[in-house]
Parts: structure tokens; sequence; C-alpha cells
């Protein structure tokens, strides 16, 4: 397996662990709100609060994976999933249920690590039977979903997991005993204040008024979170200050990375308009309640079949001519589905938007980070852009619900939000060096 392989795999593992998560959830939303009595905001939450914690609790896994045994933390991470399905499946309130998806998160995140270093010392043939699995899996996920959801409750969706936890056991009997790790510990100390300022402004976006105006993250009950949110940031820098090797603030040779973190969150915000489809579409079908679940497959079918796209884009034009494509039609779907009423037009639209965050998910951006960074610094690299991308879409996913928590799922504003996010996309995209012709340079 090549170098550059084996350093992408956290990243793709970890983006396919998202996907397939919010496959299941994002069916779930509205019932949410009707049975728990809140707003659609704040069942974003069970999404929102997910991928905070997973972008938080990935480089601890990391760093654990190099210090302990690597079976041991894969056996604790799926009882941490198991318990967290459990806890969600009969918890009674609110709180309780984000608690059962808090401990959800935590053990998704010890998985990806022991998955990657497990698939990077497997034969070709193993890793296609898996890859096919993930594929099958992302498309049968919302089906699954919306169907339990209408015939069964919601709380079963929660119970689905358990099946899912133990084919990851299964995958994990058949890969080969990872060896040691011999990769340089990450320095995870700032992730607190990392975590801490996200959570922040994500209880801060939530607080604010459906479509008001910027003047009301100035309202005293916003305001103070905006403060404390900013204010983190300060003790983040001061930590990575001290350490040989930052995390998230790369040194002055290397600051043209700030860039490529950059386009990760704007890429996460992006990638969650899948969330608001089943709330949307279903209305559209009102006899047909499965629709939701349907049109997310028909997105997540699209999903795999732009990856080998991908693969042909980036290997003539490189990684960021994957992205500059990805946005772009990312951007072209979501304007279509905002402002078109014509039923003719619907899914055609999400499979081009599916196309899109395909090509967005499935872009090598380990190639933007050679020569950005020093090689043993790479998979600390990718580590960071998951981290960027799962913090971008926590706080994107609040603010497209934002947009439509008082118009009963009428999503055009927020279509919107991601047509202009994705256009920046683009062109931040575009902006990026060419770096596949840095490396014929070379």
């Amino acid at each position: 397996m090549s170098r550059s392989r084996g350093h992408a795999e956290p990243f793709v593992i970890a983006i396919f662990v998202i996907a397939l998560d919010i496959a299941l959830m994002a069916p779930l939303l509205k019932t949410l709100s009707g049975d728990f009595g809140i707003t659609h905001r704040w069942s974003a939450w069970v999404i929102a609060l997910y991928l905070a914690v997973f972008s938080f609790a990935l480089p601890f896994a990391e760093s654990w994976m190099r210090s302990i045994d690597s079976r041991r933390l894969f056996s604790v991470s799926l009882q941490l999933l198991a318990i967290g399905s459990v806890v969600g499946a009969v918890a009674p309130a609110w709180l309780l249920l984000l608690v059962g998806r808090t401990l959800q998160a935590l053990g998704a995140s010890g998985v990806v690590p022991v998955m990657s270093q497990g698939l990077r010392q497997s034969r070709r043939p193993l890793l296609v039977r898996t890859g096919g699995l993930l594929s099958v899996l992302l498309i049968a996920a919302p089906l699954l979903s919306a169907f339990l959801n209408r015939q069964l409750g919601w709380r079963w969706v929660f119970a689905a997991f358990l099946p899912l936890i133990l084919l990851l056991f299964l995958i994990a009997r058949r890969l080969p005993a990872p060896s040691p790790s011999r990769l340089q510990r990450l320095e995870s100390g700032s992730t607190f204040f990392f975590l801490g300022s996200l959570l922040f402004a994500m209880i801060a976006v939530t607080r604010m008024e459906p479509l008001a105006g910027w003047e009301e993250m100035l309202h005293p009950e916003v305001f103070p979170y905006w403060i404390l949110s900013v204010g983190l940031i300060v003790p983040l820098i001061m930590v990575e200050k001290r350490v040989d090797h930052p995390l998230f603030i790369p040194r002055a040779a290397n600051r043209s990375f700030i860039f490529v973190q950059m386009m990760a969150a704007i890429s996460g915000m992006c990638l969650m308009v899948p969330v608001i489809i089943p709330g949307w579409i279903t209305p559209l079908f009102p006899d047909t309640l499965e629709m939701g679940g349907i049109g997310l497959a028909a997105v997540a079918a699209a999903v795999g079949g732009s990856i080998p796209l991908a693969g042909w884009i980036a290997g003539r034009w490189g990684s960021r001519m994957v992205l500059a494509a990805g946005f772009f039609t990312l951007s072209l779907a979501s304007f279509i589905l905002g402002v078109s009423k014509n039923f003719a037009l619907l899914f055609p639209a999400l499979l081009l938007l599916g196309g899109g965050i395909g090509l967005i998910m499935s872009a090598p951006l380990h190639d933007l980070l050679f020569g950005r960074l020093p090689l043993r610094r790479v998979r600390t690299g990718l580590v960071v852009l998951g981290m960027f991308r799962a913090a971008g879409g926590a706080l994107g996913l609040l603010l497209i619900t934002r947009l439509i928590d008082e118009r009963n799922f009428q999503a055009g504003e927020a279509l919107m939000l991601v047509t202009a996010a994705s256009l920046a996309g683009y062109f931040l995209a575009l902006l990026l060096p060419g770096c596949r012709t840095d490396r014929e340079r070379r």
C-alpha cells in the first residue's frame, strides 16, 4: 500500500462514520421535535453534538492507540457505542438522549484509528469488500431509519446500532493484528479549549431567534456565549505556543495549511445539507412518509457513484480540482432545490447533490498536505482536517436549521445558505496551490 494511501485512511474512515450516522439520524429530526416538544434547531443537536464530541475525541483516540493495545481500545470503543445506543433507545428525556449521543461519539472516535490501522495492513480484496460494504450501508441506512421510525418508532433506530456494532466487531476480527504504532504522539491538550469554544458557539447559534438579523448576536441571552467561544481561543493559542508540534496552528513555514483548514470547515458545513432533506421532502409526499428516507438514499447512492470520478479527476488535475468540482456541483444542486417547485427536477437535483457531496468527501486531501507539512506530520494534519470538518458540520448544521425553524421545513433560505457557502468553498479551492504540479517539479 502506498504511503499516501496509508496517511489518508483515518480521514476517509472518519468521513464514512460521520456520513453513516447522519444517514441514520437525519430522518428522525422532525419526529424528535414532536416527541420531546422542542424546535427543529434543538433537535439538530442529536447530530451536531455528536460531531462536536467526535471532533474533540478523535486526536485522543489517535494518541491512545500509540500508547496502549489497539485491540483494547477497540473493545472499549465498541462498548461505549453499545451503551450509548441503549441509553438513546430508552431515554425518557431530551438531555439523557444527548448523553447517549455523546457516548456514541466517544466510541466512534475510538473505532476510526483502529480500523484504519487494520485496513492499512490488509490485502486489497478485503479492502474492496469493506469499501463495498460501507457503500451499501450508506445507501441502506436512511431507508432503514425511515422504515423503523414510521413502523416502530425512533427508539428502534438506536436499537439498530447494535447489529452495526456487531458487524464492526466481525470486520475487526478479520483484520490482521495491528502492529505497534511508531508514529509520533499527538499534542492533544489544546483540544479541550477547541471543544469548549465550539460548544459555546453552538449554544449561541441555537439561542439566536430564527431569521433574525446579525444584531441578534448582541442579545443578552446570546452575546455572553459568543464572548466565551472567542475567549477560549486565547488559552488554545497559549497551549499551542508551548508545544513542539502544535495541533492547530502551523509553524510560519506552513501558514498555507490554514487555508486548507478553512476549506475543510466550509466543506463540513456544506455536507450537512442532506440532514434537512428528509424533513423537507416528506411534506411534498404526505401519503408516503418514507419518501424522506428514499430521497436521502438517492443522495447516498450518488455519493457512492461519484467516488471513482473523484479519483479520476485527482489523478489528472489534482485534489483542488476535485474539491472545486464538488463545491460547484453542490452549489448548483442546492440552488435548484431552493428555487424550483418542479417535481421533475427533484430527484435529478438530489442525485446532483449527492454527486457534489461525494466529490468533496472523497477528495484526497493528503495531497494538499504534502509540501505544506513535514511528512511525519501529514497524518496529524489529516486528523486536524477531520476535526475542522466535523466542527464546521456541527456549527453549519445549527446555522441551517436556524433558518428553517419557524417555517415548517420550508428550506429555501437554508438551501441558499448552502449555495453561498459552496460557492465560497469553490473559490477557496481554486486559490489553493496545485500541489500535484509542485510534486512533479520536485
